[in-house]
């Protein structure tokens, strides 16, 4: 596939996954005293390493990169990012004026946005898959006497 693949929605839309994980955990680094802080940095970490799998698995044309392994993997962190943007979010609320926990809590949000987008195409692709082979004739009645002329 190669250049084809960075030509998709879903390859962008990794990209823009993958820069929000960093910012989002890259900016809480320094509050790594706390599980919730801790709960940010696995996710944003994860979903980083995640979306650059993706990205190369779109670029070489991975057909396992789409279906229902790509929704799994999805739906799980549309929801690890839920609870991360949770988590930081009471963070900030327990500690004084901090921007970099304000930001740390405005990409995990801008993430959990994205990794819903992801979920939905993952959805769709999963949806669209190839059930069988094609029908070669009109369509019958099957055991009937009655003939479909």
């Amino acid at each position: 596939m190669g250049m084809e693949g960075v030509k998709t929605g879903a390859f962008w839309l990794r990209f823009f996954e993958m820069i929000c994980a960093i910012v989002a955990f890259s900016t809480v680094v320094d509050y790594d005293s706390s599980s919730r802080i801790k709960f940010v940095m696995f996710t944003g970490i994860t979903a980083f390493i995640l979306a650059l799998f993706f990205m190369v698995a779109y670029m070489a044309g991975v057909g396992a990169a789409r279906g229902i392994f790509s929704l799994v993997v999805d739906v799980l962190w549309t929801i690890f990012w839920l609870v991360a943007a949770g988590c930081v979010s009471s963070f900030l609320a327990d500690v004084p004026d901090t921007s970099k926990l304000q930001a740390s809590t405005a990409f995990s949000w801008i993430s959990w946005f994205l990794w819903i987008g992801s979920t939905i195409i993952s959805f769709q692709d999963w949806r669209g898959g190839v059930s069988g082979p094609a029908p070669t004739g009109p369509p019958g009645i099957p055991n009937s006497s009655v003939s479909m002329v």
